[in-house]
Order: structure tokens, then sequence, then C-alpha cells
């Protein structure tokens, strides 16, 4: 405690503290060990078990990809199935729809004939990018094709599916890393809905038709992939009215003898049963020409599948 402090009279000293007194140490107090308070037991100085959170459960891993609409897939030279991008669910915000991600499939080890419908074994794919490069562009009814050891895609739709893309972009199989396809000159215009084979034979990938939300395509670009470089097809001859979500594959017919046949789609008169063949065999790509085949009023037989968009073709 403190004492209130005396006043001083001028010249007079003040007096020295008083110095405590000292306890004997015989007098202090002294506890047997028998009266020390006793520990609490270990199983008190924990919670009990009722009282703990639950760990939070481990983030789940895909083992397929999310529902989708409008992706690509592709087959690759060494069996997979490739599939990329497409739109997302529509519980999605609208400007978070478009999806970039990779996932393959391999098949069965007996094959693909040996099951018709296998049990499906999906591998989500991590990929990098080149030099730090922002790619995959996320997008929608894009085309792709596997190009040898790559992976190409082109154009689409933006993530919020109102922006038409070009944006070539490339994604190498056994290093699972993307790049954009840079060329030594600019890409075809911007469009979504297009078809995109190609040809092992020259290295070419040949592009055709689509959209991009006001017009629609009836051109053909080819990609040669050497040189890398963008030209112009198929300028030198009538062809099929501009169309978008038709459905193209090349077709190997031997001999050299290389075609991109057509078939269907959206076009100014409505969907399309028309089907297509390009002669891409040889030659300036300018220079390929079209050719059409027969319709339903002259097949042989009179079978001849109805008009159709926004469909698929294969070859088998």
């Amino acid at each position: 405690r403190f004492e209130p402090l005396q006043p001083v009279e001028a010249g007079v000293a003040a007096p020295a503290p008083a110095s405590p007194t000292a306890m004997p140490e015989s007098s202090l107090p002294t506890l047997a060990p028998s009266s020390l308070p006793a520990m609490p037991p270990t199983s008190m100085l924990a919670p009990p078990p009722s009282a703990l959170s639950p760990p939070p459960p481990a983030p789940a891993v895909a083992s397929a990809p999310a529902v989708r609409s409008a992706a690509s897939l592709v087959h690759t030279d060494d069996g997979r199935l490739i599939v990329f991008g497409g739109e997302a669910a529509a519980d999605e915000p609208r400007e978070r729809r478009g999806l970039k991600d990779v996932w393959s499939l391999g098949a069965p080890p007996s094959g693909w004939a040996a099951c018709s419908c296998p049990t499906p074994s999906w591998e989500a794919w991590q990929c990098g990018a080149t030099a730090n490069e922002d790619v995959p562009t996320a997008r929608s009814n894009h085309a792709a094709a596997a190009c040898g050891g790559h992976l190409l895609v082109f154009g689409g739709w933006s993530a919020g599916g109102d922006v038409p893309l070009a944006h070539p972009e490339l994604l190498h199989l056994e290093t699972r890393c993307w790049t954009h396809c840079s060329t030594h000159n600019a890409p075809p215009p911007p469009r979504g809905n297009p078809t995109l084979a190609y040809s092992p034979a020259r290295h070419l990938a040949v592009l055709y038709g689509g959209w991009d939300g006001s017009k629609r395509f009836d051109d053909v670009w080819c990609l040669d992939m050497e040189a890398w470089r963008w030209h112009r097809a198929a300028t030198a001859c009538d062809g099929p009215s501009p169309r978008t979500d038709h459905a193209a594959v090349l077709w190997d017919a031997g001999g050299g003898d290389e075609r991109l046949l057509v078939f269907g789609g959206s076009t100014g008169r409505g969907s399309s049963d028309e089907l297509w063949s390009l002669d891409c065999s040889g030659g300036e790509p300018a220079r390929w020409r079209w050719a059409r085949f027969g319709a339903a009023a002259t097949a042989a037989d009179g079978a001849w599948p109805p008009p159709r968009s926004s469909h698929a073709a294969a070859l088998a």
C-alpha cells in the first residue's frame, strides 16, 4: 500500500524510510506433499468428443467430366478419346459457363471392339502452358481435331456465350502443354459452330463453315502445319450454301484420294439434307473442288437421312 507523503520543511532532512521487517525463515509455512492439490486426470484436460467439430471433408475428386454441352470429342492416334471445353449446366452463372478442362478416356484393355459399352475410366488432365501464356481459352461450340501429336482447337463462343472466337490453340498430347497457335498470317474470321478435319497425308487442318451470330459462312480454310500458314481453299468453284451446325469428316478413299464429306447443317432455308464432297487430295488449296452427291429424290433405294443440324458424324 502507498503511504501519504508528509510535507517537508525547508532545511529539514526528510526521515529515512523504514526498512521492511524480515520474516524469519522458520516462520514460513511449509506444505506437505499430501497437502498439494492433485492434478486433474488427463481425460479432464481435453473437451469431450461431442464438443469437437468433425474434420472438414476431403475435397471431392471428380471421376468423370462435369455435365456439359457443345464440347469437342476427338480420337487420337493412340486410341484415346479427348474431351475439351464446352458449356456447363444452366445452373452456373452465364459468364462462367464456358469450360476449358481436358479429359481423356482410354480404350479397355481388350479394345473397344470387345465391349460396346465399357465401364468408363476417365482421366482429368493437369495441363501447363508455354511461357505462362493465358491458354487455353474457355469456349463452347468450337471445332477440334487431333493432328498427329497435337490437339488443334479453333473458334467457338466465349465463356459468356456471346462473342465468336478465332483463337487457334494447340495442346501437345505428350507433354500436356498448351500454346497459342502462332501463324505467319492472320487466322480465319471469328466464328462459332464450324468443323475442323485433319489430313495426315498433307499435314493440313481443314476448316469449313460456321457463323458469327449474324451470318453463316461457306468458306474453306486450311492450315499448313509445316509452314504454319493459313490458306483460303476451294475458291475456284461453287459449293454448298453458307451453313453452320453441320457435320464433316475427312475420308481417306485410298490411293492418295482424300475428301472432306459435309452433311446437313443450318442454312438460310432451314435444316439441310445435302451431302457434299470436297476433293482435297492434292494441288493448290484454292483449286480444290466441291461435288454434290445424290439427294433423297435420286437415291437408288429411296433411303436418305432427313434434314438435320447440330448432329454428329464419324468414319467407321
